[in-house]
């Protein structure tokens, strides 16, 4: 169910919030997590500091398999790469349909 506050409702975002808050492992010593957080403005930047930090951890998990921070960054950046050879710029909007699976 995630962290409560007294009334019973979830932590509200503030300036920013905490890598322990969003799921993306244990909480760092404020002073690292600071200057990690300084360098990420966007999801793809968090989630490619998440595959640098614990490589090996579970990124997901869905009907028994799991793809771990490494392996999601690779296919990510495999599918950037193929949707650039398709001429895709970088700022382009993309719509992406895939079946609900791990492949």
């Amino acid at each position: 169910m995630g962290r409560r506050d007294a009334a019973g409702m979830p932590p509200q975002p503030g300036p920013r919030w905490r890598s322990s808050e969003l799921g993306l492992g244990p909480e760092f010593p404020a002073s690292e997590e600071d200057e990690l957080i300084r360098n990420i403005d966007t999801l793809p930047s968090l989630l490619r500091a998440q595959a640098s930090r614990m490589p090996g951890q579970p990124f997901v998990r869905w009907r028994g398999r799991t793809v771990s921070y490494a392996e999601f960054d690779a296919r990510t950046d495999a599918l950037a790469a193929g949707l650039a050879d398709l001429g895709v710029e970088p700022g382009d909007v993309v719509s992406v349909m895939l079946p609900n699976c791990l492949s």
